[in-house]
């Protein structure tokens, strides 16, 4: 949804000192606190939450802190989840001492969803958001266990607060630590203080504990890890152990269900050998079964299904072993795998599935600290990762998710690790808050049915419901275009559409059929009063390939219609698009084309992404001229630009930084030169640090990949050069790779060029002299001893990570 810029003048203006409006029994969170005037959000519920019924009871009190009158100018930014951002002014006069109310415009409440706001006053601003929704709350019957990790609080007064505001959305489970060392500071000391009144708390929400066992006391350690830096990382002693775990399992049998065996201990949370934790789970294991056999034991949260290479060769591969030895010790196997979708599902169907393999019993998994951080994935995208990754963890039988982290968290400076949170900081909702309490709405009473194969680069799941069935289908493949595909239902089924955000449609059925979308947006689509499954006939609308673009912006898209689609339009100028020897075109400049396909008695907008090719003459040796020059400010990413005091820093020109690329291709090797113009070359780092000095990373990926390769490369003070490889497609294995390139530097005056050559077949490059492949590059700049920017050829590479972004490379 689209929506104009509004501004309402003083005149215009609703404003009541009283009235209408009452605070009475609201939640008050401060916006903006100026030295004249105090500007507070009023909402019904914890977290900004307004349910349908009570958007009176939303909106802002401008506060007068001074003895004389005030006019308050604000401007206004409005946003909804994945829409366009509106703007309009508000002018408020506000008396000595008193408080004016400030209703939304009526636009703000035309869909569910959330609403994020920044508001301007000279110079000073504010941003905020809330959440227009149906509140699901967790007095609810499921098997599937819907909960958070990472829930942190300074006092009590904010536990309640975060108890509230994830009960609300459907939270039934906490996953959270109980710390060894405050509960039995000593082998005579007994003190559950810590644990007793947070889990009451909680449970009295209707939050139940999974009880994170982890972390050894200082006094049970096991002898021979006296030099590990972090005590309680090290495997404890089996007999105080056994003590400790059979003393809690009985104090809390009637409390909690679940005991999970240490926290991550395949990454760094547990230092000791394989043998060290089969053996505290094993005991584990017997103490709490025998306090009650009925009681739950999870295996530790395996972080990952890698194993850090760190350890490898102290302990191999812990997870995996941990599993097969261990497997007579645990009746659920947990994991975690943080990251977006793209990387989370080859690691589930592939490793982890391999991992799984030697189990008799095939226990169930959780998923019980799994996440994305918005600062890799922008907040839009994060809401999404949440209705992807639960989908995926139902469908492969899993026994519950805790989504990581119910709010960011503050104590984190590092931008990743702070923003993994379904609330900001400022206590306001984010789009994923929203996502996961319609997720828990539509999905707590499904059983998983299939996976439906719709095509490459779709995603889809089919579930069973009380009265009907749940089709959860998106478009995964950034590349691939929104497509419409043809389901036969049984008769009196209806169906509707519903979005992240819980806005719903009703999707038209004739003659038994359904045509349903499949789009990059992702939603629910909900079959009613359906006697039989919906079953696939075929695509409706779908292009065959992708969409190109010519040199004079001629779009072309070949595809195979339906006699039954009416007319395909342009959504942004209304054009209609030619339709010739089932080619579609059409001529913009856009990257994404948005067309409105008509179907008879319903129409859809389609997002079409479009491709504008690099031509590269497809040949063995480098051309005379360069293929790609990256020479101007559009390409300059500068971290100092703002800052008065490091003005000397800043962007001068292609002197002080520019680039020119080179490509070519043989039989065996992708050529990739890169010529780097820079008046200072600084490079002090090694290995993984390289990309902080002076030097290139390349990012490339075939339609094919699921995921990334990422290259760095470095001229030392050696005269040598030294190459990383920072990330690679699932699939494909990092070690020997460096041995089978070729790849070199030389310094000549402000002059420094970068080759590498790439092996196709190792790279997995083989069809790129035919199918093309996507190209990215950036030249870090460090001229005074840290990085100070860099300079790129396209966006994806150096922020926010996102191959849609890049270059594509077609050899002709």
């Amino acid at each position: 949804m689209r929506y104009f810029s509004i501004i309402f003048f003083a005149s215009l203006l609703l404003i009541s000192c009283g009235g209408k409006h009452s605070t009475v029994g609201l939640q008050e969170v401060t916006i903006m606190d100026e030295q004249q005037y105090q500007l507070v959000l009023y909402t019904p519920r914890v977290a900004n939450v307004v349910p349908l019924d009570q958007q009176q009871n939303a909106f802002v009190g401008i506060k007068n802190k001074t003895g004389q009158p005030l006019n308050i100018d604000l401007n206004w930014q409005f946003w909804e989840f994945d829409s366009d951002t509106a703007r309009y002014r508000t002018i408020t006069a506000v008396e000595p001492q008193q408080e004016t109310y400030l209703d939304f415009p009526d636009h703000v409440f035309e869909r569910k969803g959330l609403k994020a706001f920044k508001v301007e006053h000279h110079g000073a601003n504010g941003h905020f958001s809330f959440a227009l929704m149906d509140p699901m709350g967790n007095d609810y019957q499921s098997d599937f266990r819907f909960g958070v990790a990472g829930v942190r609080y300074n006092n009590l007064d904010q536990l309640h607060w975060i108890g509230d505001a994830m009960a609300q959305i459907g939270v039934q489970y906490n996953r959270k630590f109980i710390y060894w060392e405050k509960v039995q500071p000593d082998s005579l000391t007994w003190d559950f203080s810590s644990v007793d009144e947070p889990l009451k708390i909680m449970q009295d929400k209707g939050i139940h504990r999974e009880l994170l066992m982890s972390g050894t006391a200082h006094w049970a350690m096991k002898p021979g890890y006296e030099n590990i830096k972090i005590k309680k990382y090290a495997p404890p002693r089996l007999e105080p152990w056994r003590k400790y775990v059979a003393t809690v399992a009985e104090r809390y049998k009637n409390d909690i269900q679940y005991y999970e065996i240490w926290n991550e201990p395949d990454f760094g949370f547990f230092q000791g050998n394989t043998e060290d934790y089969v053996n505290t789970l094993k005991v584990a294991y017997e103490e709490i079964k025998k306090v009650d056999s009925n009681l739950t034991v999870l295996t530790g949260g395996f972080a990952h299904v890698l194993p850090r290479p760190k350890f490898v060769k102290f302990r191999g591969d812990l997870h995996k072993d941990a599993i097969r030895l261990g497997q007579d010790y645990f009746d659920v196997h947990a994991v975690h795998i943080h990251g977006d979708y793209d990387r989370f599902k080859p690691y589930v169907d592939g490793k982890l599935a391999d991992i799984r393999k030697p189990l008799k019993k095939q226990q169930p998994l959780w998923f019980n600290e799994t996440g994305v951080t918005a600062h890799q994935v922008g907040e839009v995208e994060q809401a999404r990762n949440v209705y992807k990754k639960i989908n995926l963890i139902m469908a492969r039988n899993a026994l519950g998710v805790c989504w990581f982290s119910p709010q960011n968290n503050i104590r984190h400076s590092d931008g990743a690790e702070r923003n993994y949170g379904l609330i900001s900081e400022n206590n306001s909702p984010k789009s994923a808050y929203v996502a996961y309490n319609e997720f828990v709405r539509q999905m707590h009473q499904v059983t998983y049915l299939k996976d439906i194969d719709l095509g490459q680069g779709i995603e889809a799941f089919l579930y069973q419901k009380p009265g009907g069935y749940i089709l959860n289908a998106w478009r995964q493949e950034k590349s691939t275009a929104d497509q419409l595909h043809e389901f036969s239902v049984s008769e009196g089924t209806s169906v509707k559409y519903v979005d992240l955000m819980g806005n719903e449609k009703s999707l038209p059925v004739r003659e038994g059929k359904v045509v349903v979308p499949v789009t990059y947006k992702c939603g629910y689509v909900l079959f009613e009063d359906a006697e039989m499954a919906p079953a696939y006939s075929k695509k409706f609308f779908a292009l065959e390939g992708s969409a190109f673009a010519d040199a004079k912006d001629k779009i072309t898209m070949p595809v195979k219609l339906e006699a039954s689609i009416k007319s395909i339009k342009s959504s942004q100028d209304k054009e209609t698009i030619a339709i010739e020897n089932e080619l579609l075109s059409t001529v913009s400049k856009a990257n994404h084309l948005l067309l409105d396909v008509d179907y008879g008695d319903a129409s859809e907008t389609l997002n079409i992404p479009v491709i504008r090719p690099v031509l590269v003459e497809n040949k063995a040796t480098y051309s005379a001229s360069p293929n790609i020059v990256v020479d101007t400010y559009e390409h300059v990413k500068n971290r100092y630009e703002n800052d008065p005091n490091t003005a000397h820093l800043i962007w001068k020109g292609k002197a002080d930084l520019s680039a020119v690329s080179y490509l070519a291709i043989n039989k065996d090797y992708l050529l990739v030169k890169i010529v780097v113009e820079d008046d200072i070359h600084l490079q002090p780092y090694n290995n993984r640090l390289i990309y902080k000095g002076d030097g290139i990373q390349l990012g490339l990926r075939t339609k094919e990949m699921n995921g990334v390769w990422e290259i760095g490369l470095a001229h030392q003070k050696s005269e040598k050069p030294t190459c990383m490889i920072f990330d690679k497609p699932v699939g494909f294995a990092k070690k020997g790779l460096l041995d089978k390139m070729i790849y070199t530097t030389a310094r000549q005056g402000s002059t420094t060029t970068y080759e590498l050559k790439l092996p196709k077949e190792a790279f997995g490059l083989g069809k790129i002299d035919q199918q093309g492949f996507y190209f990215n590059f950036i030249v870090n700049d460090n001229d005074e001893g840290e990085r100070e920017g860099y300079i790129q050829l396209a966006e994806g590479l150096g922020g926010k990570k996102s191959y849609e972004d890049y270059k594509y490379i077609i050899f002709e």
